[in-house]
């Protein structure tokens, strides 16, 4: 099986967002989430991620990416969509 075809699967079945949702509550921001680890799933090698689902490790490493996007303070996620939810969470000026 392709790469396109793993990730593809792995999207249409909910796997992805499943990944994504144990980390965000907002179902708006998980979708986004979702959409972003996808696209940099997209981007790897072809043979890491056959290899990763020939080892049953592709969840876990889709959950790895999203948590770094989600948590890391200077991922591109992070900085477009987190920072500015806690921003108006807080009450602070923008």
């Amino acid at each position: 099986m392709i790469k396109n075809e793993i990730i593809t699967a792995y999207y249409a079945k909910g796997l992805i967002l499943g990944e994504c949702s144990k980390l965000c509550k907002d179902a708006y921001l998980c979708q986004d989430l979702a959409q972003e680890v996808t696209l940099i799933m997209m981007d790897k090698d072809e043979t890491f991620i056959q290899g990763l689902n020939e080892r049953g490790e592709l969840l876990f490493y889709i959950y790895k990416v999203a948590k770094n996007q989600y948590c890391s303070k200077t991922s591109p996620f992070y900085n477009k969509y987190v920072k500015f939810q806690k921003i108006t969470e807080d009450g602070e000026k923008i």
